[in-house]
């Protein structure tokens, strides 16, 4: 009973010893604003130098940073794009007020070049719903009963139909008046033949064809629908030479050659 007294005596002394000989912590707060508008700055990271002590600024620009041991410390105030700020602290025991201001301050880094090689590439056409075709092309295109660009003309998406005896272009929901159709620069206004059932472009004096639906340039003007703009072949310089063919409907002949000197 005795020892227990004595041993129990003996721990509440040594407490009040380590009570009485630890170092009271002080506590350092303020706010922290920009110099010159004196607005409060949000977000700052507030430290102590060399302790694992610090807080960060709320929306109000204030700060407190608990638990700091007497003594001589730096107080570090840090934030992107602002100078750092640091103050020598005499820290005792009571609280200690500490406003802070800091001042903005541009980043300086490396100027930084960046060099490549131009790679030239060709002009492309950017034309939107352009289809074209050449004369070759037209000649294999698959046909009821002969090569005819028109009705191929007839199988592109956006171009409709209207029967097997009509070669007039509906392109998009229009009729046929609304097309611009051009030969070699010159404006048709009838392009069929035989009640409707062929064009009057034969296919082997075509050299290319070119159908705008959407976007003409500014050249074309005064249709709707689309402009068909056909352009035809040269023809042989050199000698004379001649194609033609034979249907159950038709029968065609087309001629070409020099007409001599001058």
């Amino acid at each position: 009973m005795g020892r227990s007294v004595h041993w129990t005596l003996f721990c509440t002394v040594f407490a009040t010893l380590l009570i009485g000989t630890a170092a009271p912590a002080a506590t350092i707060s303020g706010y922290v604003r920009e110099q010159g508008t004196r607005e409060s700055m949000p977000y700052v990271s507030v430290f102590i130098e060399g302790l694992r002590l610090g807080a960060m600024t709320n929306d109000r620009g204030y700060y407190v940073i608990n638990g700091v041991p007497p003594g001589e410390h730096t107080l570090v105030a840090s934030l992107i794009g602002y100078r750092d700020y640091r103050e020598t602290l005499s820290v005792g025991e009571d609280a200690l007020v500490r406003n802070i201001e800091v001042a903005s301050e541009a980043i300086e880094i490396e100027a930084l070049h960046v060099e490549a090689e131009r790679v030239r590439s060709p002009s492309l056409d950017v034309t939107p719903s352009r289809e074209t075709f050449r004369g070759s092309e037209l000649k294999i295109a698959p046909a009821a009963v002969e090569a005819d660009p028109i009705r191929t003309l007839q199988t592109l998406p956006g171009v409709m139909q209207l029967s097997d005896f009509n070669t007039g272009l509906y392109v998009r929901g229009g009729t046929p008046d609304q097309n611009l159709i051009l030969v070699d620069g010159a404006e048709l206004y009838n392009v069929s033949h035989f009640f409707g059932l062929f064009s009057t472009f034969p296919a082997d004096a075509i050299k290319t064809t070119e159908l705008l639906m959407g976007g003409f340039p500014a050249q074309y003007g005064g249709r709707l629908s689309s402009v068909l703009n056909v352009v035809t072949d040269e023809g042989n310089k050199e000698e004379v030479h001649g194609v033609g063919g034979v249907s159950i409907l038709s029968s065609r002949l087309t001629m070409e050659g020099p007409m001599g000197k001058g």
